[in-house]
């Protein structure tokens, strides 16, 4: 796969949000699926690098198939938010919203369905999607703009100097 030029940058942006995505949710759901205080140090950290690698694997396929990014930015675009925060800000909504929800959707569908059901499966995320959008966002909306610069410097690909 190359990681060089546009196509390299979209894959490398791809890959550090998932990262730092993967941070937040498996934090955010080992505080709120497990009583941190009778829980051993080595659960809690088996539980937290599960939920990460399968949170990153789950949605760095997903961002490979869902251009989530490239339409946010076209969202963007047909909102007339040409720069800002105001961009910055109904992007990072747009990329939580689907990556998030898809991502929470297939880590419960994993780890739920063989030995609760689909019906606990669709419960649960009902339970968690609140939670996962609003750590999500947060997360997004805090390292966009970092994963976008360790993208473009390692890809070689300057978004802003492509759409002039």
């Amino acid at each position: 796969m190359p990681y060089k030029g546009e196509i390299g940058f979209a894959r490398l942006t791809n890959l550090m949000m998932n990262v730092f995505i993967g941070l937040v949710l498996g934090l955010t759901f080992l505080f709120v699926a497990n009583d941190v205080s009778t829980t051993s140090t080595q659960e809690l950290a088996i539980g937290f690098l599960q939920a990460f690698v399968l949170s990153v694997c789950v949605g760095y396929a997903m961002g490979d198939i869902i251009p989530t990014l490239g339409i946010a930015q076209k969202v963007c675009d047909a909102l007339g938010l040409q720069s800002g925060f105001m961009r910055h800000l109904v992007t990072s909504l747009i990329l939580c919203l689907v990556n998030v929800t898809v991502i929470l959707c297939l880590c419960m569908f994993i780890n739920i369905v063989k030995e609760g059901g689909f019906g606990v499966v669709c419960q649960v995320v009902v339970q968690l999607w609140p939670i996962a959008i609003a750590a999500g966002f947060l997360g997004i909306a805090c390292t966009l703009k970092l994963a976008m610069a360790i993208a473009s410097r390692l890809s070689g690909f300057d978004p802003s100097m492509a759409s002039g």
